[in-house]
């Protein structure tokens, strides 16, 4: 798999998941900025953003060449497939 990696994160691992068109966009972080842009491209974008947090050890497969950033220079990674399991929303 060209571009793919496996992101992992622990329990009560702080996750934000944006969402735009439709794909799921993910990091390991408390919070995310409040302007984004798209990559490739670059494109201003308004994603919809959720917090939650790890409910125990899970995994998901991520894009490393599709993805936003935010104002932070944060990269929330494009999930390829599902969200991870063992999510709670905080």
């Amino acid at each position: 798999m060209k571009n793919m990696a496996k992101m992992k994160f622990e329990d009560h691992d702080p996750i934000v998941i944006l969402t735009h068109g439709g794909e799921d966009y993910i990091q390991e972080v408390e919070d995310a900025g409040s302007s984004f842009q798209l990559y490739p491209g670059g494109s201003t974008v308004s994603p919809n953003k959720e917090l939650w947090e790890a409910d125990g050890d899970t995994e998901c497969t991520v894009s490393n060449s599709d993805y936003i950033r935010d104002e932070l220079s944060t990269h929330f990674l494009k999930i390829v497939g599902s969200r991870p399991r063992n999510l709670v929303q905080r």
